[in-house]
């Protein structure tokens, strides 16, 4: 698990490996980011949970989704989790086998740490 890229289109998309480990990988349609890009940072030891996260640019345009944390089971679509405010960047970057979360997101302007419980 991880991202890959497009060398024309400049972005990162997720994705993940099976064995045998082609190059290409297999893409997994992701949440919109400002850029339409997104990553998986983390996945828990056991269970497969895999989080990341659908970046935005500081100052995006008005209309822009803000940054979205991720997690995908390893099956169906990737779901978000929720943000701390409804306009504020999320990010997830590790996974528990007990469906924890850990990450962070912005409330009042301010990036605080997180943990989201129950992600399954």
């Amino acid at each position: 698990m991880g991202s890959a890229g497009d060398f024309f289109s400049d972005s990162q998309y997720e994705t993940y490996w099976d064995p045998p480990y082609t190059a290409d990988g297999v893409r997994v349609p992701g949440l919109p980011g400002y850029y339409d890009e997104g990553y998986f940072r983390a996945i828990s030891p056991t269970t497969g949970l895999v989080v990341g996260g659908a970046p935005t640019s500081f100052g995006s345009p008005p209309g822009y989704p803000p940054g979205t944390a991720e997690f995908w089971t390893g099956a169906g679509p990737i779901r978000a989790l929720p943000r701390l405010q409804e306009d504020g960047d999320a990010d997830a970057f590790a996974a528990a086998d007990d469906g924890r979360v850990g990450g962070c997101a912005v409330r009042d302007d301010v990036l605080k740490p997180v943990i989201w419980t129950g992600v399954r």
